[in-house]
């Protein structure tokens, strides 16, 4: 059924559900994971772009060092479920933009990924990557919704 997995993360509750959704979901497929994390381009105006001008590169430096982290944590979360994990880390492009392009690139089966599950105004303001991952990639999803704290 499902041979390969994408579970995009990030430091949300929703993102740690999702992977250990399909941690899960892999081990009992006997399916291949593949993990990615997407850094965004640094702000290029405003307030926050003075920051990366002055701190670009020990920023840029500092959080792909995080982002590695949480991959390597990732891929060991997998290794206790039996479940062999591939991670990738992809910079400098729109999130949901990335997921749709690793997806493809990987030849996935199934994309695995939490949601916030904002309504309203809070998604209309936030924006979903979720939702625009769907839009863009073409492969199943299945959504996992942030747990309630």
């Amino acid at each position: 059924m499902y041979r390969r997995i994408l579970v995009p993360i990030d430091d949300s509750a929703g993102s740690r559900a999702a992977a250990d959704h399909a941690v899960r979901l892999a081990a009992s497929l006997d399916a291949e994971l593949i993990v990615v994390h997407v850094l965004e381009p640094l702000p290029s105006h405003g307030y926050f772009a003075l920051d990366a001008l002055a701190y670009g590169d020990q920023l840029r430096s500092d959080l792909r060092e995080a982002a590695q982290r949480m991959l390597d944590e990732a891929a060991a979360t997998a290794s206790e479920g039996g479940v062999e994990a591939t991670t990738k880390l992809v910079e400098g492009v729109e999130p949901s933009r990335a997921i749709a392009e690793v997806a493809d690139e990987e030849g996935v089966d199934l994309v695995v990924m939490g949601t916030h599950g904002r309504r309203g105004l809070g998604r209309a303001i936030l924006g979903s990557v979720a939702e625009a991952v769907v839009r863009r990639a073409s492969v199943p999803h299945l959504l996992i919704r942030q747990p309630d704290d």
